[in-house]
């Protein structure tokens, strides 16, 4: 997609006053810094998967612009099947967020400001590069749903015992020779 489709997009995203923008797909590297100006989405789709092409449609972010924490209302992030490399500080200071996935990307750390989402619900982090988890993520106590699958976890932090509202927490496969006892 063009710069001028995209901008008109927007545009019309803003004036109807969309609660819900899918851009995944669009083979986008970049988006401007006008997405901030969108303060009444709920819901921003980036990535996700096709089951008919049977692959993941990215927009090809290796960075998110800073306007991104401007989106005041937003409760869902879905940034799946891009290149990032790490949680950017614009996203965890998106504090009405409640789902954030970031499935298939390339992320290798999860960053510790990623306890500024305390309405988190649910955290999906399936098929990185993770072989460590920060014992901070038990700050985020609204967690019902973890997705720690294909990983390369070595490691269960104990503290993760402390999330009382999960009631599901993926860890398969990754590399843990052992879970906690005080979270079985």
């Amino acid at each position: 997609m063009d710069r001028q489709s995209l901008h008109q997009l927007m545009d019309q995203a803003a004036e109807e006053q969309w609660e819900v923008l899918d851009l995944s797909g669009w083979e986008l590297t970049a988006l401007p810094p006008e997405i901030g100006q969108l303060k009444q989405l709920k819901r921003l789709i980036l990535g996700k998967w096709d089951q008919k092409q049977e692959q993941w449609l990215g927009i090809g972010l290796t960075v998110l612009p800073e306007e991104l924490s401007q989106l005041v209302n937003i409760t869902e992030l879905t940034l799946s099947g891009n290149p990032l490399t790490k949680i950017a500080d614009c996203v965890t200071r998106l504090s009405t967020l409640e789902s954030l996935h970031l499935a298939q990307t390339q992320l290798a750390t999860v960053v510790p400001s990623i306890t500024h989402l305390t309405k988190l619900r649910k955290l999906s982090l399936w098929g990185n590069q993770l072989s460590a988890l920060l014992e901070s993520l038990a700050q985020l106590t609204n967690l019902t749903k973890l997705y720690l699958n294909q990983n390369q976890i070595s490691v269960i932090p104990e503290s993760l015992a402390q999330l009382t509202n999960l009631d599901m927490l993926d860890l398969r496969p990754n590399q843990i020779s052992a879970i906690p006892k005080s979270i079985m």
